[in-house]
């Protein structure tokens, strides 16, 4: 099975560069096609990718608290250095 983040990550890029595409063979400046489909992007998954979302979320907190996630930064930091 898929990991909803690619799922939800492909569908953002997706998005983005069919936008993007679009306007650029309408002969819009790159930096206005690229703001635009940013734009898009962004209110098009937060209207219509809810559920996407919502199960990238729920597949991140059951990582979280199955303990998958490597050590935090301060754990790493703190831990003892080995002696060679």
């Amino acid at each position: 099975m898929v990991k909803s983040w690619v799922v939800y990550s492909i569908i953002r890029v997706a998005l983005f560069f069919g936008v993007f595409a679009i306007l650029m063979v309408a002969n819009t400046p790159f930096w206005l096609a690229a703001i635009i489909a940013a734009v898009f992007n962004l209110c098009f998954s937060y209207l219509f990718l809810r559920g996407r979302r919502d199960e990238l979320v729920t597949d991140l907190q059951a990582r979280r608290a199955a303990g998958i996630d490597a050590k935090s930064d301060e754990a790493i930091e703190d831990a003892p250095e080995p002696r060679s």
